[in-house]
């Protein structure tokens, strides 16, 4: 596996990355990896869909550019 815990902060369109299945709507595939996943954390006190985020496979790190428009969403859902 790749690992990619110490590379730079890459940032990304979470609506440009494909979905993983139908059972979550925030899961994204890692386009870094081949298994690769971002979860799409919340903060503890708020829950609120936070801006940076991971690769639970390969650690590649990045951050959301359309977070506002993700939380909008969210507050719209």
């Amino acid at each position: 596996m790749i690992s990619n815990t110490k590379s730079s902060t890459v940032a990304v369109y979470w609506s440009r990355l494909l979905p993983v299945g139908d059972d979550s709507a925030y899961r994204r595939e890692c386009p870094f990896c081949e298994d690769g996943i971002f979860l799409v954390g919340r903060t503890r006190a708020t829950f609120v869909l936070e801006e940076f985020d991971h690769c639970i496979s390969c650690g590649q790190t990045i951050r959301y550019i359309d977070i506002e428009e993700m939380r909008k969403k969210e507050a719209e859902g």
